[in-house]
């Protein structure tokens, strides 16, 4: 944005959309207190609970052996740990 030298400065909605995508970039290797390692290996064990698209997303977080993970992935992360009974319901699950 500090960068930016068009004609035009750029609008609000603009400026919002990129503040979305900086902080969709950002890793996580903890959130909420727990390990994003950990809730991987635990979601991993109890991958027979979950629903066959989130089962493809844990086994593939195993697969590469992720410490850490962007917000998008950490929101879905945390949904499967919901499923599975890794974490209590009323942890919330948006940043």
């Amino acid at each position: 944005m500090a960068r930016h030298k068009g004609p035009d400065p750029i609008t609000t909605r603009q400026c919002e959309k990129l503040l979305e995508l900086r902080d969709d970039a950002e890793y996580y290797s903890s959130v909420r207190g727990f390990s994003v390692q950990s809730l991987i290996k635990n979601c991993w064990l109890a991958r027979d609970g979950l629903e066959s698209d989130d089962r493809k997303f844990i086994e593939h977080l195993k697969e590469t052996s992720c410490s850490c993970v962007k917000r998008r992935q950490v929101r879905k992360l945390l949904a499967c740990a919901r499923q599975v009974g890794e974490i209590e319901q009323y942890v919330s699950i948006d940043r």
